[in-house]
């Protein structure tokens, strides 16, 4: 029982680092809102009704389409560690019940932050933005490791809950192992992809 607790104690001061990184984020998400509110410009058409502008041509919607899918996604991602790091507090603590209800949480959020990067990363394509695409893969990358870390974690506290401490132990290590794969992606902020896709 104590070697498992020392374990837990040490996946969690692992983990918890996460957070901090992904609030930062989500505080340039706030600060790149303020975009938003500037009032756009008219368009002028001709007698036929077509814009000056050629149709898309600068894919402003599409781009903005991007940003704000990037932004979710990232918000999924904060939301995803804190239910994380709730199950690890519960897990260190020996309630496996709760660590198993908590990544569970976690692995839904990653889920949908994958999800959304995914849809970003599709319409990159579109735009034939080559680099927007790499910030969009790296996070998506970034949150499908998460969602696995999240899995192995569910599993490890319901093999806790079985007695069965020896795999439950190794299914820890292989969830830590995935959320230290995970941090090893780097994440861009919101405002990084705003400027790639010339938001700013």
């Amino acid at each position: 029982m104590q070697r498992r607790n020392i374990l837990l104690a040490a996946a969690t001061a692992s983990v918890s680092g996460i957070a901090g990184c992904l609030d930062e984020l989500q505080q340039d998400q706030s600060q790149d809102n303020t975009r938003s509110q500037e009032p756009e410009e008219e368009s002028s058409t001709s007698e036929e009704g077509d814009s000056d502008d050629s149709e898309g041509s600068d894919n402003t919607e599409d781009k903005e389409q991007i940003l704000d899918w990037y932004e979710d996604g990232i918000g999924k991602l904060n939301e995803g560690t804190r239910n994380l790091n709730d199950a690890i507090d519960s897990g260190g603590n020996g309630n496996h019940i709760d660590t198993e209800i908590e990544a569970e949480d976690a692995r839904a959020d990653y889920e949908q932050a994958e999800e959304y990067f995914s849809n970003a990363v599709s319409l990159t394509y579109e735009i034939d933005n080559s680099d927007a695409r790499e910030v969009c893969e790296d996070a998506e990358e970034r949150a499908r490791l998460y969602y696995q870390s999240a899995g192995f974690l569910r599993r490890s506290a319901r093999r806790a809950q079985d007695e069965e401490f020896d795999r439950a132990e190794n299914l820890w290590y292989t969830a830590e192992d995935r959320s230290n794969e995970a941090q090893r992606i780097s994440l861009q902020g919101s405002d990084t992809l705003a400027s790639i896709l010339d938001l700013d």
